[in-house]
């Protein structure tokens, strides 16, 4: 069968759709990209393009989009129905479903990759979800959590279903590795990048445990997203000398100094009234991904898919209160994991046997 011609659809495009093309790309299929809101290269300046057949934006503005019976947006839904039979199946990637529901109205097999469950977060987007959920011919989800909530709510079974964590590409595992920070002092150095919050009952409140650390003299380094409000981090980072706050770098640049530190951290920060909240225990990140495809082992709190991928992969350790944590450091310190199966490409051949079922199904 030659390559097939594939259409990824999506309202703001994200890092895991890129990931997913990029790997595909890799393995020789064609990718051509259709979405609405910024451009990938504003959200991510060093994404490379090229790796996309070709490139359509919708220039509608997204809030304009949601005024679903306006005649721009009937305009924009006709295309991309017309712009549908170019191509063999399309591959929506979810946030928050329009297009995957608008999807469903071509002549073409529908792929729903979800890469945030929104009912978990409460958002008013169920219907969309509901419909590109049942409507789909094949399903692809983060971890298990979400694929268990999609179940619970909208009865789908196991049939054309594919779990996808965030991986990271394999050709973008750093050539060149930094010096350890810790070599000279011999004081651990750790990382957390990603979302920060500074809500205490937000699952992002990593301030109690990166204080833990900094009290206790070791090293910390975030990297936290753009515009987000952590004075009380930057009010730590004037007092103590050991939590250092650095400015988001270019994907190839981030990954590379990455390597420099000795263990990569997250915190899941889970109230007891969160204890069973499957949204608090469905995030697998994209960051958890980037520092076990760099080689560092990584310190996790118990959420469930974060723990469970660790445990898995035998990537790091889980700890539950601060005397763990300081064990887990100390057992970590010095090692480089070469876990297996932790990149996009040596997961990508499920994707590529879930559209050739849809196809075989729908011919």
């Amino acid at each position: 069968m030659n390559p097939l011609k594939k259409l990824f659809l999506q309202e703001s495009p994200c890092i895991r759709m890129y990931k997913e093309a990029r790997a595909l790309k890799n393995a020789g299929h064609r990718v051509t990209l259709c979405y609405a809101g910024k451009p990938l290269e504003e959200h991510y300046p060093s994404i490379d393009l090229s790796i996309f057949e070709k490139v359509i934006p919708i220039t509608l503005p997204i809030a304009q989009l949601r005024q679903y019976e306006s005649q721009a947006t009937l305009n924009v839904f006709r295309y991309i129905w017309d712009l549908a039979e170019n191509f063999d199946l399309l591959h929506c990637h979810n946030e928050p479903d329009i297009f995957s529901t608008i999807a469903l109205a071509s002549h073409r097999p529908v792929i729903h990759d979800t890469h945030d469950f929104l009912s978990f977060r409460g958002r008013n987007s169920k219907f969309f979800e509901a419909m590109a959920t049942r409507g789909a011919s094949g399903r692809i989800y983060v971890s298990q959590v979400e694929l268990n909530g999609a179940k619970q709510l909208y009865g789908i079974s196991d049939k054309n279903v594919v779990l996808l964590p965030n991986y990271m590409n394999r050709d973008l595992v750093p050539k060149v590795r930094l010096k350890k920070l810790s070599e000279e002092s011999g004081i651990p150095h750790l990382v957390a990048p990603g979302k920060l919050s500074s809500t205490p009952d937000h699952v992002y409140f990593f301030l109690p445990g990166i204080t833990y650390l900094v009290n206790k003299g070791i090293h910390v380094h975030l990297y936290p997203y753009r515009n987000q409000p952590i004075e009380p981090y930057k009010e730590l980072a004037r007092k103590s000398g050991f939590l250092h706050i650095h400015e988001q770098k270019p994907q190839v640049e981030f990954l590379q100094e990455l390597t420099q530190y000795d263990i990569g951290f997250t915190p899941w920060h889970t109230p007891p009234e969160k204890r069973n909240d499957p949204k608090t225990h469905g995030h697998l990140s994209n960051r958890l991904m980037e520092m076990v495809g760099v080689g560092l082992p990584v310190i996790s709190t118990n959420s469930y898919a974060s723990a469970e991928f660790i445990r898995t992969h035998d990537a790091g350790c889980i700890v539950s209160n601060g005397d763990g944590l300081i064990k887990a450091i100390e057992k970590l310190m010095g090692t480089r994991i070469t876990p297996k199966n932790v990149y996009m490409e040596d997961n990508i051949q499920q994707v590529i046997s879930l559209y050739h079922t849809v196809l075989n199904h729908s011919s």
